[in-house]
């Protein structure tokens, strides 16, 4: 079980170093394309749980150049982070 934990943290890791180098040398990084990994490592949500939210109609925006190919916009990701935000 601990040597499956490393390994996901490892993957996790690779997935959010390249999503890091990604954003520093895009143009705009508003309009990066995010796989929906990259959106897991940068949200901290699962990817699982994102295919249930885009099954609810629920997630994030993203987009389908394929049957079987998902992206998300930064900015969409961003703007749904940001409205899930509670209100005291």
């Amino acid at each position: 079980m601990a040597a499956q934990v490393k390994d996901v943290a490892a993957s996790l890791l690779v997935v959010w170093n390249t999503l890091q180098a990604k954003l520093s040398t895009a143009a705009n990084p508003d309009e990066l394309l995010m796989t929906p990994e990259e959106v897991s490592a940068y949200t901290g949500v699962s990817v699982q749980a994102l295919a249930m939210l885009r099954y609810r109609g629920k997630g994030p925006k993203c987009l389908r150049p394929s049957q079987r190919v998902i992206r998300y916009r930064k900015h969409d990701v961003d703007t749904w982070v940001n409205g899930q935000e509670e209100s005291k």
